[in-house]
């Protein structure tokens, strides 16, 4: 038997590689196949070595709600029926190989926990349909699987911006994480009668389109969202000449991480165009040095920092250094009284320069910031008030470090000219700012 023999489209074929990945993501929308190529190269891994196989899904109330009756249908179209010994919740390979099924959750905890136990020696976890995995699941699945040159595979049609899965190893992917979109054109069995369904969607359901055949995240409209995937979107493909930039403030920010996992964002935005860097684990010393450095170079108009936690050693430093800039505590009070404060204020800035005409970097990390956002009102003044770092660092397990960043850039309006600074709360509060000027 051969792979060729049971047709494993190209983009799957690294699944029976010798490689120093651990995680494999396919992620991607309907007609990609994901489901019977990762089968039949799993079937090919079964059949060429003795291993031990445990494909996941995050709850799996019976046998029927699992893979099993996929993988039989593979192994019978493959000609494999002669290799494999079909059971009532399991399959055994005639040299050993052993292919299981179940759910991560489960009502009984005890239960749950005595499964999991169970994976310390498996070779290969398979976890369908993982935009449904928590991440609580994975938390416990990671560390439990860790046998020598074990792999866990995850095969995914994205949700939110924030699935679990996505989160932890697509939007900033490590040494051993192998991630590859798979959709309906890289498909070569796709026939005539897939492309009458895919077109027949585009058409009909325009809006639900990018999700169901592309594996785009569906955009999660509503009052807490401040800005939609489509938006995102949109600013990330517009363009720009150098002569559009001309006339506009040349404007440096820094977002200064708070604690060890957090990222410190240094921004350079002039007019419609942005760029972004970040760094991890320098204190304020070495921040303020690359802050100079970049507005040597640059020349910047303005120099905003976020002035609280480490941000006052960068200050500190920066004034040591003899450079001007702007400090600004997110807490204060906005120049605008519709705002609770002065975070909630700079953020709507930037949606709104988002919507209009301003020009993101396809960064991952900071779309997936961006779409995280949200914002309400505060019941006793109505007044508009965004999600705290706190609050989406708990409920997404990372801080928004991009966005944040972005967004301090509007925090002071910087005009095209040498500044004589003084404090940031009078040039703020003493001026009508339209984010469209700078």
């Amino acid at each position: 038997m051969s792979e060729a023999l049971i047709n494993i489209v190209d983009k799957f074929l690294i699944l029976l590689k010798q490689t120093s990945y651990r995680i494999f993501v396919f992620w991607g929308g309907r007609g990609g196949a994901k489901t019977h190529n990762m089968a039949r190269a799993l079937l090919v891994r079964c059949y060429k070595k003795k291993i031990r196989v445990v494909i996941l899904r995050e709850v799996m109330s019976s046998i029927e709600e699992s893979l099993k009756e996929v993988i039989e249908q593979v192994i019978k179209d493959s000609g494999l029926s002669s290799n494999f010994r079909i059971y009532s919740k399991k399959i055994i390979g005639i040299n050993g190989s052993e292919i299981l099924f179940m759910g991560m959750r489960s009502d009984e905890k005890k239960k749950s926990a005595q499964k999991m136990k169970g994976l310390e020696g498996v070779d290969i976890v398979w976890f369908d349909e993982a935009q449904t995995a928590t991440l609580d699941s994975l938390n416990v699945l990671i560390p439990t699987v860790r046998k020598r040159d074990s792999e866990i595979w995850f095969s995914l049609n994205r949700i939110t911006d924030h699935d679990a899965v996505w989160d932890m190893f697509c939007v900033s992917p490590a040494e051993d994480v192998y991630v590859s979109k798979v959709n309906w054109n890289d498909n070569y069995f796709w026939n005539e009668t897939m492309e009458a369904d895919r077109k027949r969607i585009e058409k009909t359901q325009p809006e639900a389109y990018p999700h169901i055949y592309e594996g785009e995240p569906m955009d999660a409209e509503g009052v807490l969202s401040l800005l939609t995937r489509t938006e995102i979107l949109t600013a990330q493909g517009r363009e720009y000449t150098n002569e559009m930039l001309a006339g506009s403030s040349k404007i440096i920010s820094l977002d200064v991480a708070r604690f060890g996992d957090d990222e410190s964002t240094l921004t350079k935005r002039q007019g419609i165009w942005m760029f972004q860097k970040a760094f991890k684990g320098l204190d304020g010393t070495a921040l303020a040095n690359i802050v100079k450095t970049e507005n040597d170079e640059w020349e910047a108009d303005g120099i905003i920092i976020e002035v609280t936690g480490v941000g006052a050693s960068v200050c500190d430093n920066l004034t040591r250094l003899g450079v001007e800039h702007f400090e600004i505590n997110p807490a204060e009070k906005p120049a605008d009284s519709t705002f609770h404060n002065k975070r909630a204020e700079y953020w709507w800035k930037l949606r709104e320069w988002i919507k209009n005409h301003g020009i993101l970097t396809n960064n991952e990390k900071l779309s997936a910031d961006l779409r995280a956002m949200r914002y309400g009102y505060q019941k006793q003044t109505e007044k508009i008030i965004m999600e705290s770092k706190n609050e989406i660092k708990k409920r997404l397990g990372r801080s928004p470090d991009y966005g944040d960043g972005l967004a301090l850039s509007f925090a002071v309006p910087i005009p095209k000219k040498s500044l004589n600074m003084i404090s940031s709360n009078n040039i703020a509060n003493g001026s009508n700012y339209n984010p469209f000027d700078d």
